[in-house]
């Protein structure tokens, strides 16, 4: 009967070691899972840096465009006026 008890009981202990190991991988997995969240969430903020980065470098490019355009307006329009 004693030995039964032992061998219940060592049963019992690696069911608790399985189950605390499952635990641990468990928070390893969470922890893993976490910190993909937050590799995507920075990714996705470089993205919108980037983005924004173009749009910025966009307007800059964009901008002279639009004077250079006001610029030929003005001088047609100078031109028909003169004329």
């Amino acid at each position: 009967m004693h030995e039964v008890i032992q061998g219940q009981k060592t049963c019992f202990w690696c069911l608790h070691d399985l189950i605390q190991g499952l635990k641990i991988n468990f928070w390893c997995l969470n922890d893993l899972m976490q910190g993909l969240k937050k590799f995507w969430k920075g990714l996705n903020e470089v993205m919108q840096g980037f983005w924004k980065g173009n749009w910025g470098i966009f307007k800059l490019v964009e901008v002279p465009q639009n004077d250079k355009a006001k610029a030929m307006l003005e001088a047609t329009s100078k031109v028909e006026v003169e004329s």
